[in-house]
């Protein structure tokens, strides 16, 4: 939580230093380039027995085609908490992390040109899952890479000059073996548009 309040500031921070200038006008070419970050949180039966709430920190990079849509890419690290049951199974010198990466190809539509505007997302790309266990001065990772997609709903908004930000929550499917893992994310972020004014 505290990682995720600080980067949150850090965010805000941002916005604010920008100089006071006209709201740049959406249209092809221009390219959004945004930090993310939020929380992460179990949906699906097998996730959710070994996985409590966490957070996530990225970067996404997306070229508008025209007003309203742009194509884009996200790369997205999740990190889950332990249950309390699962922590208690560890030796006291042992820890461990679940954590799924995103490597995704997006589309975002927007409802509407104007400076405030909801929008949807889709994506679609290869997630990695990780487990990583430490135990004294050695640690051990198993993971496996599968497809997946994901689908939401946000909210952005554009401030003055090139910058902007966004709310969005969303739901993913990763496809892993045996059972498709589910997590939704709720999550925030700054942009700065860049391109033809």
């Amino acid at each position: 939580m505290f990682k995720l309040l600080v980067c949150l500031g850090i965010m805000a921070l941002g916005c604010t230093a920008a100089q006071a200038q006209p709201p740049l006008r959406l249209a092809e070419g221009i390219t959004e380039i945004s930090l993310i970050t939020g929380g992460a949180f179990p949906v699906s039966d097998g996730l959710s027995q070994v996985a409590d709430p966490g957070f996530s920190l990225g970067l996404g990079v997306g070229i508008y085609r025209s007003a309203r849509t742009s194509l884009g890419g996200t790369i997205v690290y999740n990190s889950f908490g332990l249950p309390s049951e699962v922590e208690q199974q560890l030796e006291s010198n042992q820890d461990a992390d679940i954590s799924i990466t995103e490597f995704n190809l997006s589309l975002k539509t927007l409802f509407s040109e104007a400076q405030q505007a909801g929008y949807f997302r889709l994506s679609a790309g290869l997630f990695r899952n990780a487990i990583s266990v430490q135990s004294g001065g050695t640690s051990a990772t198993i993971s496996e890479t599968d497809v997946g997609f994901g689908g939401g709903l946000g909210y952005q908004f554009r401030g003055s000059g090139r910058t902007g930000g966004f709310v969005e929550g969303a739901i993913f499917l990763d496809l892993t073996d045996g059972e498709t893992t589910t997590y939704f994310g709720l999550r925030a972020g700054v942009s700065y548009f860049g391109g033809a004014r």
